[in-house]
């Protein structure tokens, strides 16, 4: 059935695709129609670049048909075979059309069709009928043949039969390169056929690759398995070829990372190492430790042949970052001071002084710590960097400066980031008023004060330092709750409702709210307290959430990675 479309869709015809008994076959196409009268042109036409990309974003295949007038012949082209025809940084381009409409045509696009339905389901599941071509010398299809012998014998989900349950995958070999078909789209790639070793390493990334592109992540792992077990140090396979067999064992990041050693991804900082790198960190399926550990596998060798010291400092920060973010503090440091001292240009800018900054605070080093985030601060000022120095300071124990700094942000629009900053400006205060003889961050030593002293906003104050110090545990944060009702100060109560519900959820909040029931006989205090819940929920849920985040650079550019947890 054919159905002309409106010039405002953007097409000629749509096509839907009726079986013999007249059964809807769920099968439709685009039309594109380009017609002429010259005899010249019956095989080629001219069409806005555009025209042609938009034709490949369509939810249904287009085909692009020319029709000669003086002749009666059509010619035909799928959408994205045109576009493999484009030229870059042009407006219109020359379409060329190798095909001739006949009797068969309307079957392979039935046989086509059927088949880009089955590849957009992308059943894990999948098998895959092999289709081979050769037009090749006698002794070169010897080798490719055996090449191929070897992969089935290897990637049991392909085979040879086809049952019509399978889906058709085409090989076609010719003297100097190998196309791999699969419904609309196709593989090609240069090729030679002088050993097996090499000819069957190449297809097998290369059908690693044809399945990643089409969805089938499952299977591509299973050949990019096989791919490592062919993989050795004289390997000659494309970068761009080996990325997606690399990429296809994310979920095995060690794995990942010797195959892109083999493949050679670590000897050049480019776009391939910077995908590879970001493919390992924004891995959902591996753990956070192994992920880091395949990184640093990767990175050091690519350390060991950077060409210059800036390209070996620029991977050295890289891979402090993703220590950091694994909680490898002294490690993180100790590659944050080679990558300043390999690139001196790092100490002057402001992402790397608070990333270094950070990295120290963990690592326990606070007066290190302080000086870095303030001369990030003399670079950028921003309300993140002035709490963190006044985080710094306080830990370190110069309490007057801490306390002046977090000042600042007592306005702050960060609700959040205001809260903490008040809280601990008056832990600052505190410390300097009672000389108390307790690190700020020991969080027993903390407790064990607010059990000995007698005062409620001692006690309080006590307890607040500890669930700071201890930053996630429910019973300080709930047992500050309670303190804070009983001193009374609704800035105070307000606030620490924040922070409790930023490090606990509303857990903190409903221990104290059942230690405080017995208590009151006023269900208006109640109420009171549960809209400030409230108010807090919603406050630390509309605040952007911290992902694991890493930075990698390439030469000047700085390109942020993040990784949901």
């Amino acid at each position: 059935m054919i159905r002309e479309k409106s010039r405002d869709y953007g097409v000629d015809l749509e096509v839907e695709i009726f079986a013999e008994d007249r059964r809807a076959t769920g099968l439709m196409f685009y039309v594109q129609l380009k017609a002429t009268d010259n005899i010249k042109r019956e095989r080629k036409t001219s069409m806005e670049v555009d025209r042609i990309q938009y034709l490949t974003t369509l939810e249904l295949p287009a085909v692009i048909v020319r029709y000669c007038s003086v002749s009666g012949r059509l010619f035909w082209l799928w959408d994205f075979e045109a576009s493999n025809q484009l030229a870059q940084s042009t407006k219109t381009a020359t379409i060329v059309f190798n095909k001739e409409w006949t009797d068969e045509t309307p079957e392979n696009v039935l046989k086509v069709l059927g088949v880009t339905r089955r590849l957009k389901e992308k059943r894990p599941s999948e098998r895959f009928a092999l289709a081979c071509r050769y037009e090749l010398p006698y002794a070169a299809e010897l080798i490719a043949s055996q090449a191929l012998n070897e992969l089935l014998k290897n990637l049991s989900f392909i085979r040879t039969i086809d049952d019509r349950s399978r889906v058709p995958v085409e090989i076609s070999f010719f003297p100097e390169h190998v196309r791999i078909t699969m419904g609309l789209g196709y593989l090609e790639l240069e090729i030679n056929y002088e050993s097996l070793r090499r000819t069957l390493q190449t297809l097998a990334y290369a059908l690693t690759a044809v399945f990643m592109r089409t969805g089938f992540s499952d299977r591509a792992t299973t050949a990019a398995n096989y791919c490592l077990s062919l993989a050795d140090a004289w390997m000659t396979v494309p970068r761009e070829l080996s990325l997606y067999a690399c990429v296809a064992l994310k979920g095995e990041p060690l794995k990942a990372s010797k195959l892109a050693i083999y493949a050679g991804l670590h000897r050049q900082q480019d776009e391939a190492f910077l995908a590879f790198t970001s493919e390992l960190i924004t891995a959902q399926s591996a753990e956070k430790a192994e992920v880091a550990a395949a990184i640093q596998e990767f990175y050091l060798p690519a350390i060991s042949q950077a060409p210059t010291d800036e390209s070996r400092g620029a991977i050295m920060y890289s891979m402090a970052n993703v220590r950091a973010n694994n909680h490898e503090y002294a490690k993180a440091i100790q590659a944050f001071n080679s990558a300043r001292k390999l690139r001196p240009r790092y100490l002057n800018a402001d992402y790397f002084l608070r990333e270094l900054g950070g990295a120290l605070f963990e690592g326990r080093r606070f007066r290190c710590s302080a000086i870095a985030y303030h001369q990030a601060m003399d670079l950028t000022p921003d309300p993140s960097t002035t709490f963190c120095l006044g985080d710094a300071l306080l830990h370190s124990g110069d309490l007057s400066k801490a306390a002046s700094t977090l000042a600042l942000l007592a306005d702050s629009e960060d609700a959040t980031l205001a809260a903490e900053a008040r809280l601990k400006r008056l832990l600052a205060e505190w410390f300097l008023e009672r000389s108390i003889d307790i690190r700020l961050g020991d969080a027993d030593a903390l407790s064990r004060y607010a059990d000995e002293v007698e005062a409620v906003e001692e006690k309080f104050l006590a307890v607040l330092g500890a669930a700071f110090a201890a930053r996630w545990n429910r019973y300080l944060w709930s047992w500050a709750l309670q303190l804070s009702v009983y001193v009374s100060i609704v800035p105070y109560i307000s606030d620490v409702m924040l922070c409790a519900q930023e490090a606990c959820g509303s857990e903190a909040y409903a221990m104290s709210r059942e230690r405080i029931m017995p208590f009151t006989d006023n269900e208006e205090d109640l109420r009171q307290l549960d809209n400030l819940n409230i108010k807090a929920r919603d406050v630390v849920a509309s605040r952007p959430r911290r992902p694991f985040v890493a930075r990698l650079i390439d030469t000047d550019r700085v390109m942020v990675f993040e990784r949901k947890m």
